[in-house]
């Protein structure tokens, strides 16, 4: 009943039972902690976070049975417009085919967007150029090693007969010269010893060369990953320890858990409180 007071906690309270380790779990085969890390990776993608209330009655009426995540991409929370409930009612699923859930079948939790409250804001939306070059990052290197690994060529040859002809030497060009094992070799073809043609004119190979803007992808990679995780309130020592030392990891803890993580613990702790608690009993969580 007092958080943080042993003493006066309930462990047979059905708050606990839901939500708390050791118990049945807010649903069958589900864990309370696998629960949790779910809404929390929803809360920081989208902003919001949900979860369908089972009772014994329909419309959300009668005892709470279980607990079920919600994809907080699928959900459409309807605003009110009046009332004590800030939504009249959620929509859940395909929108073509949606299942409607009255505000007593969801617990939602949500970060207010500045522009409009009952609108979401994930942390993430200050990072989202960040995640973009990131992202473009990594399609980049993924097309790098798909094609050749090596810096980019251009490849000039006569005109063939048909485009299966044509179709036909591309397919052998890439089957013995592309992919990451084949990176720097020399590729070698035939031309026609009969023509007139010099063989500078027969086939042409021009090796473009990486700029010093490319070549420094890397460190712009990791400078916006950097980033992203400064938008979430990560120190980024936490994910590349290269800079870590003791020294300075037992204080980075303490304030990566102080600023960081028991602010989104209160966040989460004071929705249900407010919300599910009432409905189960007298305690809180």
């Amino acid at each position: 009943r007092r958080p943080g007071l042993p003493a006066e906690s309930n462990p047979d309270s059905r708050l606990a039972q839901l939500l708390g380790d050791g118990h049945g779990g807010p649903a069958p085969k589900l864990s309370a902690a696998t629960l949790w890390k779910w809404t929390v990776a929803q809360r920081l993608a989208t902003g919001r976070n949900a979860w369908e209330i089972e009772t014994t009655e329909r419309g959300g009426k009668g005892q709470v049975v279980a607990l079920w995540p919600l994809v907080s991409a699928a959900l459409d929370s309807i605003p009110s417009d009046s009332g004590s409930d800030w939504f009249r009612v959620y929509k859940y699923g395909r929108p073509d085919d949606p299942v409607r859930l009255l505000p007593a079948q969801v617990h939602y939790g949500w970060t207010p967007h500045p522009t409009d409250f009952r609108q979401p804001l994930s942390p993430l939306q200050s990072a989202r150029y960040d995640l973009s070059i990131a992202l473009a990052a990594d399609r980049h290197s993924l097309s790098f090693m798909q094609n050749n690994a090596v810096p980019a060529h251009v490849v000039a040859v006569e005109e063939f007969a048909d485009a299966e002809d044509l179709e036909a030497f591309k397919r052998q060009w890439a089957s013995e010269y592309r992919g990451p094992d084949s990176a720097g070799k020399t590729h070698f073809v035939e031309v026609d010893p009969d023509s007139d043609r010099p063989l500078s004119e027969s086939i042409f190979i021009q090796t473009l060369g990486v700029t010093a803007k490319d070549a420094r992808l890397i460190e712009q990679h990791q400078a916006s990953l950097g980033r992203v995780a400064m938008a979430l309130g990560v120190p980024w020592s936490k994910l590349d320890a290269s800079g870590r030392t003791y020294d300075n990891a037992d204080a980075e803890d303490r304030a990566f858990w102080q600023t960081t993580m028991v602010p989104l613990c209160q966040t989460l702790a004071g929705e249900v409180n407010m919300d599910l608690a009432p409905r189960l009993g007298a305690e809180v969580g």
